[in-house]
């Protein structure tokens, strides 16, 4: 297995993780808060309490009242100093219950609040692991692809003269001068011979001296800029029209064989 494909499975694993940590944030929420009311029992033990205690203060004046009127108490001033003082008593009984349950609330909030911080440093590192792992099956792809490019490289140069073979056309002529033979469709094989000598064959190899001779990046992209236009140059019969992606491939093989060298020289 590559290790780019490794890498990319690690990477799937990762972020299938944070994502189920992600889409379940709201659910870890309520079931903590869930957890909590019920060990506390939804802290019925104060809120009954207190409610007791705000029933009492309400009916305790009218109670009191009532056992005044048949009581040794008949002062109505000493009666009411009397309600008034069993209904601070009341005050304060509910106010003791309602700081308890405002301590228990405080708590709870407290106890939720670390539960969700817990989670999300969970989820951050999780977070932080899927880019990791991202970066990494970047890396390995890039050395992989890097291989590949320095392999090609490391080929043998592509020999442009049995590409003008291959095309079609034979290399002869005398004094060992290569002659590229076009046929004509027209006429037999014998006539409409048309020699590439001291034109696209010579014009291709002065493309690549001056390849060779570019060394800014303003010059290089100008000699590969002309050597892409050189099949369309010099056209005057319909077998030079014929010979245009012939051409073209061999202008092609050129750029691409000398940016090869350029970049992994």
């Amino acid at each position: 297995m590559a290790e780019s494909t490794q890498r990319l499975s690690d990477y799937e694993k990762s972020q299938a993780r944070y994502q189920d940590l992600l889409s379940g944030s709201s659910k870890f929420k309520d079931m903590v808060e869930q957890q909590i009311k019920e060990k506390t029992n939804y802290n019925k033990d104060l809120i009954g309490q207190q409610q007791r205690l705000i029933e009492n203060q309400l009916s305790l004046p009218s109670q009191l009242r009532s056992e005044f009127s048949g009581g040794p108490i008949r002062d109505p001033l000493a009666q009411e100093a009397l309600i008034q003082q069993r209904s601070s008593n009341v005050g304060q009984q509910l106010g003791s219950v309602g700081n308890l349950l405002s301590a228990r609330n405080q708590d709870q909030s407290s106890l939720m609040q670390k539960a969700l911080e817990s989670y999300q440093s969970t989820l951050s590192g999780e977070q932080t692991a899927a880019e990791n792992a991202w970066r990494l099956y970047q890396d390995a792809l890039a050395r992989e692809e890097a291989a590949k490019a320095r392999a090609a490289a490391s080929q043998p140069a592509f020999d442009l003269s049995s590409l003008f073979n291959n095309a079609g056309g034979s290399s002869t002529g005398g004094g060992g001068e290569p002659v590229y033979e076009i046929e004509d469709p027209n006429h037999p094989s014998n006539f409409g011979t048309a020699s590439l000598t001291d034109s696209y064959q010579d014009r291709l190899a002065k493309q690549v001296l001056d390849q060779r001779k570019a060394q800014t990046f303003g010059d290089v992209a100008k000699s590969y800029f002309n050597t892409s236009l050189e099949p369309l140059r010099n056209i005057k019969s319909f077998s030079d029209v014929a010979s245009i992606p012939t051409r073209g491939i061999g202008a092609t093989t050129t750029i691409y064989s000398d940016l090869l060298k350029r970049l992994f020289k």
